[in-house]
């Protein structure tokens, strides 16, 4: 079980990592051990996840009629194929660069990231899931955020692994282009579209 204390150092470490404090790359932790402990964050940030797939994409879910246990058992499957599939092409580059004795470290603040952006980003996601704002607006907005997020994963990378920059770009880009593949083909499945929010413009 984690501890509130432990949650608040590691994401004061994020925030740290984000402000690109130099100092910060080793106080991570960088053991198997610590990197296995760190995938509990799972049980905060897969259900989050979950919740606002489905609510931002209720209007889709409707149209096509989707049921919501298959919704489910396909985002669910996504997910964690996603997680597999990207850290194993992050580990395999990090193989072949002799960086593999960093990747427990880079694991590990990797998770906890991901525990803070949700947190960060959540003001915005609520806009999005909501539909606060004109399509047009929603859009540039979207891709703000994920520029933001690429920036911080090339951080996080560039940090973690102690690497050049060019390293580091495909370290973070790796993880959200396979995912990005895998959540096309599972929204192809769903909803007969690689991109509903763009390819179901019908829809309110």
């Amino acid at each position: 079980m984690i501890s509130l204390n432990h949650i608040q150092h590691q994401l004061n470490l994020c925030i740290r990592l984000i402000r690109l404090d130099p100092k910060v790359v080793d106080e991570f932790a960088n053991d198997k051990a610590s990197a296995r402990q760190s995938f509990n964050v799972l049980w905060f940030v897969f259900p989050y996840s979950l919740l606002v797939a489905y609510f931002s994409e209720l209007n889709f879910i409707e149209a096509r009629q989707v049921e919501l246990p298959i919704f489910i058992a396909l985002r669910v499957a996504a997910y964690f194929l996603s997680i597999a599939v990207g850290l194993f092409g992050v580990y395999q580059l990090c193989r072949l660069q002799g960086l593999a004795q960093n990747f427990p470290r880079w694991l590990i603040s990797y998770n906890w990231l991901a525990v803070l952006m949700c947190f960060l980003l959540m003001p915005i996601t609520i806009c999005l899931v909501l539909q606060l704002l004109p399509k047009d607006q929603m859009v540039n907005l979207s891709i703000i955020t994920y520029c933001f997020i690429l920036f911080v994963m090339w951080v996080h990378s560039w940090r973690m692994l102690k690497c050049d920059i060019f390293v580091a770009a495909g370290a973070a880009i790796l993880p959200i282009m396979l995912g990005g593949v895998i959540g096309d083909i599972t929204n192809l499945r769903l909803y007969g579209v690689v991109r509903p929010f763009f390819d179901l413009p019908d829809l309110p």
